[in-house]
């Protein structure tokens, strides 16, 4: 039971790094903190006198924070829960023995 605990646990660490990783790769920079919109700048040129507009957009969607400590948790908060998990499964396989 125990060195399933510590795959468990080193499967969902990967996992939720992974995420946080594809996550900060999709947003464009680092996500410390949970995001729910993304602020785009889009460039259109004015027909009518040929200059060039600045206009912000909002992009809807989920990229995982690292840093939350509120739900939803962030990725380094559930990582600290996995850890949690394998070191109680590494306990339990050093009784076992």
């Amino acid at each position: 039971m125990g060195k399933i605990l510590m795959i468990v646990a080193v499967v969902l660490i990967v996992g939720t790094l992974g995420k946080w990783g594809y996550d900060c790769n999709r947003y464009g920079e680092i996500v410390y903190y949970t995001k729910t919109t993304k602020i785009t700048t889009v460039k259109e040129k004015d027909p009518l006198f040929g200059t060039t507009i600045d206009k912000s957009t909002s992009e809807p969607g989920y990229w995982l924070g690292l840093l939350d400590i509120e739900f939803p948790f962030g990725a380094l908060p559930l990582c600290c829960v996995w850890s949690a998990i394998g070191v109680a499964g590494f306990i339990m396989q050093r009784k076992q023995k």
